[in-house]
Parts: structure tokens; sequence; C-alpha cells
């Protein structure tokens, strides 16, 4: 006979909950893709196994561990309803009238969960420039801190489990695969 919903769901290996829970690739996507390159110039054993939701809670994750400098991401609108990711350096405070006069905006704030979801299908925590491959119709305009030119940066591969370090030019090689804008700033 038929298995209940319950007894379903305790057959499910604990190790399996990662793979399930975080999203897969398109297997026909994956067949039709275009390669850009031979992988990203990842650190090897990237810091992986601790979820944070803040730069502040992965800092004593990565200190020491891979290289590259820690940054922050915010998901931001202006008044007419264009999308940023602000990718900053952890260390530096986030001046939005500064970056506003900066890309030529209107004022700045905090878009909504629901509107990074709906965009990016990011969450909270969660939230890094590789979500561009999410974004379809390429209307977020990545915002990059131009400070961490010729170096590694850290950010997450979509899930606030993992910490990869990637060259700055390849994040740049990334964004403009993906079709969207950036700005460094």
């Amino acid at each position: 006979g038929m298995i209940t919903p319950q007894e379903a769901v305790c057959m499910v290996e604990p190790k399996q909950l990662d793979s399930l829970l975080h999203p897969q690739f398109d297997q026909k996507a994956l067949k039709a893709a275009k390669e850009i390159g031979v992988g990203l110039a990842a650190s090897p054993g990237a810091a992986c196994g601790k979820v944070v939701f803040t730069a502040e809670e992965a800092k004593s994750c990565v200190t020491g561990l891979i290289k590259g400098v820690r940054c922050k991401n915010l998901f931001l609108q202006d008044t007419k309803k264009n999308y940023y990711l602000y990718f900053i350096t952890d260390t530096k405070k986030a001046d939005l009238k500064l970056l506003r006069d900066q890309i030529n905006s209107t004022r700045l704030s905090f878009a909504s969960e629901e509107k990074l979801y709906e965009m990016l299908k990011l969450t909270k925590g969660s939230v890094t420039p590789l979500g561009v491959v999410n974004d379809e119709s390429n209307k977020v305009i990545v915002l990059l801190d131009k400070d961490n030119k010729d170096t590694n940066v850290l950010l997450h591969p979509q899930f606030n489990t993992t910490t990869l370090s990637i060259k700055y030019s390849d994040l740049i090689r990334f964004i403009e695969y993906c079709g969207n804008k950036y700005k460094e700033v």
C-alpha cells in the first residue's frame, strides 16, 4: 500500500535535507547552458557548515579560513522602483545618500524581503551578487565596492551555509554573463 506523508518524511536521511532545501539546477537548462569558464577561481575548501544571517555573524566563521574581503549585501530600491544589490566591504557603513548621488538615483531605501525573493529568488541572510542568475528580466543593477578591485571577495553561493572566495574580476564576468548591469562605486 501507500505510505503516509509523515512516513515519507521519516524516510529522508538528514544528509539529504541540504539538497532538498536548496535550489537545484534544472537539468534541461544545464544541458543547454553555455560554458563561460572552467569553474570560478574559488578557494579550495570554502568555509561551510554554520548558518549565518549577517556579515557580523559570518566574521567569526571565515576569518583565517579562506582568503578574501568580507562583504555584505544590501538589496535596495529607489522611488522609481529601480532595484539595486549593493555589494560592499563589511567594515564600511553604507551611506545611502552618497550612493544615491553616485548612481544618479532618487531616494534609496531597503527593498522588502518579498521583492528580494520575487526578483532574485533569495531570502534574507542568503543575499549574494550571484543571485542575478535568477533575475530573468535583468532588472537588478549590482553596485560593487570599487575598493575591492584586484582582490578576492567572499560571498554566499545563494545559501548561507557556505562562503566562497572568488576574484572580483570573475564576479564582474559572471554578472555580465547573466546580462545584468553593474556599477563600481
